[in-house]
């Protein structure tokens, strides 16, 4: 992440004051795809929302194993961490997200997290327990690149006096038609079955054309 030189805005921030324009479909755009390398300002800012919707609020808390981080006893347990922080937040503020807007997905190992091997005591897991649950929202979002919407990029390099390249700018204009945007799970379920009947009709060509070889016809 690029360090503050004088006034200069960092990444983050430009994340931060393009997300204060914006709403909830967005911020979990971004939370799905934030590349962590860049710090947790935007997912603390979005958590801090009282319309940040619950898979939202999921989606951040399971990418940082936030689990890690809410029983003292645990190995990896560590206080003024970023991911400390994130799991201190989520926890604060559950009971303000009362939305369930899009879809999530408990990680694989959320199910064993019982298991001794993941490190959580009983109490700990009393406190975990909100929080091990998916959400089957309809809603489609904005999927962006590294969780940075390419207006943040653009915004970014022209307030500090960086080129924009052609690219970026067709990135932004993809975003703004909504190329980016995740589908919800009927279209999904739509877009799979045209695949498969696609896929079906191919195979069906491809065997009457092995047959219509082995008579010997051209």
């Amino acid at each position: 992440m690029k360090e503050r030189v004088g006034n200069m805005q960092t990444l983050p921030e430009c994340v931060v004051d393009w997300m204060s324009r914006k709403g909830p479909a967005e911020w979990h755009g971004v939370a799905a795809n934030w590349n962590w390398d860049e710090g947790p300002v935007p997912l603390l800012w979005i958590l801090d929302q009282p319309q940040c919707d619950r898979a939202t609020a999921l989606t951040i808390f399971w990418a940082s194993e936030g689990y890690r981080q809410i029983d003292p006893r645990h190995p990896a347990y560590a206080p003024g961490a970023d991911d400390h922080a994130i799991a201190e937040r989520v926890l604060t503020n559950w009971p303000r997200y009362t939305t369930s807007r899009f879809e999530f997905r408990l990680p694989d190992y959320a199910r064993h997290i019982h298991m001794p091997t993941h490190g959580l005591s009983p109490a700990g897991l009393v406190i975990l327990q909100p929080l091990l649950i998916s959400i089957s929202g309809q809603e489609p979002y904005p999927i962006y690149d590294a969780g940075i919407p390419a207006e943040c990029k653009i915004a970014y390099l022209e307030s500090n006096g960086y080129p924009v390249s052609d690219l970026q700018r067709r990135l932004l204009a993809d975003e703004f038609t909504g190329r980016n945007i995740s589908p919800t799970k009927a279209e999904a379920t739509e877009r799979h079955r045209h695949e498969v009947q696609e896929s079906l009709t191919d195979v069906e060509a491809m065997l009457s054309e092995v047959e219509r070889l082995r008579r010997g016809e051209r």
